[in-house]
């Protein structure tokens, strides 16, 4: 009975071990590709901005002559906040 306890205890302690390699490995892999998704969705933002000004230029072309596309209608100079982020309204 003492050796079979024994053999169970050694099982639990391999698949601990196991199951924590797994979770280590996992998450540097993810810390590796973190740089990579941000840059790639870093060239979507200013990609999908560009196209959004160009159509901001296209539409106020004559509504306005001191209309500058792509600008901020706030008046927060200095003050920039990655889109979506809402701690200031």
């Amino acid at each position: 009975m003492g050796a079979l306890c024994t053999y169970g205890f050694y099982r639990v302690i391999e698949g601990n071990q196991a199951r924590r390699e797994a979770k280590r490995e996992k998450r540097e892999v993810r810390a590796a590709l973190i740089p990579f998704l941000q840059a790639e969705e870093d060239a979507r933002y200013v990609a999908e901005r560009e196209r959004l000004t160009e159509v901001e230029r296209r539409v106020m072309r004559g509504a306005d002559p001191d209309f500058v596309p792509g600008a901020s209608p706030y008046k927060t100079p200095g003050v920039w906040l990655p889109p979506g982020d809402n701690r200031f309204g």
